[in-house]
């Protein structure tokens, strides 16, 4: 029966231990894929700080033939329009809305470029101080898909129908198979408490399954720092094909760079969470085991003497 008992919790150890390694991956592939780490990603690798000089890069060539105190006034409103702050913002929004889209959460993918209110932002800056007939003339030299929001499910490299690809199908069910995942490790920790004698001993398999998972997901991260991360950004091998596009290259490949870093952090974080966790339940068995020894070898109270008189 011993023996039986032992294999079982081999068993478990096991399946726990495959469990906990996809319930990181699942977990780490969530966490990465969430707007938020997308935006301070971005963030941190300075995109939003860049954005009102790419803007004033890009639009430099439209107005050569300016004065230079006009060409000042140009470059200030753009400056102001193209606020780091104001990008963030709809940034997010849009990060959020295609992740509530790919998760189920909305019917339809309504996300937008705010292109017409960048340029709206321009325009009443410039007013401000810029020359009334100028303002009018680049209001008329406005394209007219400009004029207004650019749906995303309207862009080119977008499928038309996003539901029917099977990987946002696959990408919906992930939330509820990690929390399945999740389920499941509370179920075979719960079945290790008879297999193992009690709370010592079903912490001590459960913290091993922990410990393992977690030294995989500690040496995963240092596979990826060394050869995974390397090989993807020498894959994309940005050059700039003009001059005028290489703070934009460089710009993309800083962003690269630092995204590679995050997720190789925040595989590197799950696994050292997992030992964390590993830890605190030997900690946890040792104090339990510890107390039941105690409590075993302390010697019963006397009982049926008579008291001491007061």
């Amino acid at each position: 029966m011993k023996v039986l008992k032992v294999l079982l919790l081999l068993v478990v150890l096991v399946v726990m231990f495959l469990g906990l390694n996809v319930l990181q991956v699942g977990f780490d592939a969530l966490r990465v894929a969430s707007p938020g780490f997308v935006v301070s990603g971005l963030r941190e690798a300075g995109v939003f700080a860049a954005f009102p000089d790419l803007v004033v890069g890009s639009f430099s060539r439209a107005w050569q033939g300016a004065t230079a105190a006009e060409r000042a006034d140009i470059e200030a409103a753009l400056r102001q329009a193209a606020d780091p702050q104001w990008l963030e913002t709809q940034v997010t929004l849009v990060l959020e809305d295609v992740s509530a889209y790919t998760k189920g959460k909305k019917p339809a993918l309504t996300a937008a470029i705010p292109v017409n209110e960048l340029l709206d932002r321009f325009l009443s800056v410039y007013a401000e101080t810029g020359d009334p007939a100028v303002i009018a003339s680049i209001r008329q030299s406005i394209p007219a898909e400009y004029r207004q929001p650019i749906l995303l499910s309207q862009y080119p490299f977008f499928p038309s129908d996003l539901s029917a690809l099977p990987q946002i199908h696959y990408w919906r069910l992930m939330p509820k198979a990690v929390g399945l995942l999740g389920l499941l490790v509370i179920l075979l920790a719960l079945a290790c408490l008879p297999l193992a004698g009690g709370f010592p001993g079903a912490a001590r398999w459960t913290g091993t399954a922990f410990l393992l998972s977690g030294l995989a997901g500690v040496a995963g991260s240092v596979g990826l720092s060394l050869r995974v991360a390397p090989s993807l950004l020498a894959g994309f091998n940005l050059t700039a094909p003009d001059p005028s596009l290489e703070a934009v290259v460089e710009l993309a490949k800083n962003a690269l760079t630092t995204f590679a870093g995050r997720i190789v952090g925040a595989v590197r974080s799950s696994g050292i969470l997992f030992l964390v966790i590993a830890i605190v339940l030997y900690i946890l068995a040792a104090v339990v085991a510890s107390a039941r020894k105690r409590a075993k070898l302390a010697p019963a109270a006397p009982s049926g003497l008579p008291s001491e008189p007061s």
